[in-house]
């Protein structure tokens, strides 16, 4: 894990923003016009979190220890300071320490890039595109369209799929948490083998076709 910390505003989801994806949001709490509104004039990033509990309007709620940085890529003002923001994923934190003083939550993070594994990164890459088009064919989607539309850089690959897959969040998020890309694929092919045994068995369609993808400006 980096050495490098900083304090950043957090925003607690139910959801988990991966690295390379992009992340709509609707503002229209008053503290989170007021922390975007901050972030636009200062970094222009806050840390999406997953929360563990609580709720995620109105309340307070208590995030899991690992996210993702959140750059703001688009803004548009609504009437009442209210706004509809397009963000993309960047770089995965852990948190640190809780930091006061503010409506919002914030916290002093440390960023954790993937770690190394010492694998055959094309090689389990690889072995994902079979899984998953042995996962579609299992649930008669159109299995071609689908994996040649995704990228070809393994740690992206990853990061794609683990956003699409049909699994609850804490799995999710327990991909967010492996220790690198290596552990990533390894356990979305485990993930993939056991949904098309499970659409084998019982027939229904479970992927989300249209999953999210890295953000892309054109």
């Amino acid at each position: 894990m980096s050495d490098d910390s900083e304090i950043i505003p957090l925003f607690p989801l139910n959801t988990v923003l991966l690295p390379g994806i992009a992340l709509p949001l609707y503002i229209f709490e008053d503290r989170y016009k007021l922390m975007i509104s901050t972030c636009l004039s200062t970094t222009g990033r806050f840390g999406v979190v997953l929360i563990a509990t609580g709720s995620e309007v109105g309340g307070p709620a208590v995030p899991y220890q690992v996210g993702t940085t959140a750059r703001i890529v688009g803004v548009e003002q609504l009437a009442g300071g209210r706004m509809n923001i397009v963000t993309l994923g960047e770089r995965r934190f852990r948190i640190i320490e809780p930091i006061g003083g503010m409506p919002y939550q914030r916290a002093r993070v440390v960023y954790w890039p993937d770690e190394p594994g010492g694998c055959d990164l094309a090689e389990l890459a690889a072995q994902v595109r079979g899984a998953l088009d042995r996962f579609l064919s299992a649930g008669s989607a159109e299995a071609t369209d689908v994996i040649s539309r995704l990228p070809g850089d393994p740690a992206d690959l990853a990061n794609v799929i683990a956003a699409s897959l049909p699994i609850d969040l804490a799995e999710r998020q327990a991909l967010l948490e492996a220790p690198g890309t290596c552990a990533r694929l390894r356990r979305i092919v485990e993930i993939l083998v056991d949904e098309a045994a499970m659409l084998r068995a019982t027939g229904a369609v479970r992927f989300i076709t249209s999953r999210p993808a890295p953000f892309s400006p054109n």
